[in-house]
């Protein structure tokens, strides 16, 4: 992965990306397939937390139909189709997008706020961290 930063010139558009990461397919492949395994999953765990049933982290056929179960009890962020490894799909709730864009910039605020906190608690020797920082623009 280091290989393909350092491969690509200093701000790189989005063709340039996508011609670095097909140049590198072959190392990334393996990279891709952990990634799409793992991620969809992991970050609809914290709602898992609300099932009596216990999820099968071991089989995703059995994950894909945990989360359509858990998905009719509780509304869940998104699901995911049946597809399999780089071509697994992720369907967004309406109700979730919805949500979302309503409270964009409560959500952005919040978010800031937790940088801000983790930043200082992990660098306590840099007294009034938060007025040091740049604020935000649309490429952070």
């Amino acid at each position: 992965m280091i290989r393909i930063i350092c491969a690509l010139i200093i701000i790189p558009s989005r063709i340039e990306i996508k011609n670095k990461i097909k140049e590198f397919e072959v190392e990334l492949k393996l990279e891709k397939d952990q990634l799409t395994k793992m991620v969809p999953y992991r970050a609809l765990s914290g709602f898992f937390k609300k099932s009596d049933e216990v999820a099968d982290w071991e089989s995703t056929r059995r994950m894909v139909a945990y989360i359509e179960r858990l998905n009719k009890v509780n509304v869940l962020p998104y699901t995911l189709g049946s597809s399999s490894s780089l071509k697994k799909e992720v369907f967004f709730s309406p109700d979730w997008m919805k949500m979302i864009q309503d409270n964009v910039g409560s959500i952005l605020g919040w978010i800031q706020f937790e940088k801000v906190k983790w930043l200082q608690n992990n660098n306590p020797e840099v007294p009034r961290l938060v007025y040091k920082l740049a604020p935000m623009d649309e490429k952070m």
